[in-house]
């Protein structure tokens, strides 16, 4: 976007974005359910802090570079 944007090719982000992005579908959050996706994300992050600071990010990267 940037790169067609600065070439002249588009006359602004926003031209760029309508001509590179194709939204396919929007999603919003069951109301009832919000407490219960707060809840689920904290436990998220909880989870993926104590992975990255384990090294399991770092060895899967590790790993898909060899391959």
């Amino acid at each position: 976007m940037l790169g067609g944007y600065g070439a002249g090719i588009f006359q602004s982000m926003d031209e760029a974005a309508d001509a590179l992005i194709n939204k396919v579908a929007s999603y919003e959050p069951i109301q009832e359910n919000v407490k219960i996706y707060e809840e689920l994300f904290e436990d998220f992050k909880l989870a993926y802090k104590a992975l990255d600071e384990s090294g399991f990010y770092k060895e899967i990267s590790d790993f898909q570079e060899k391959l």
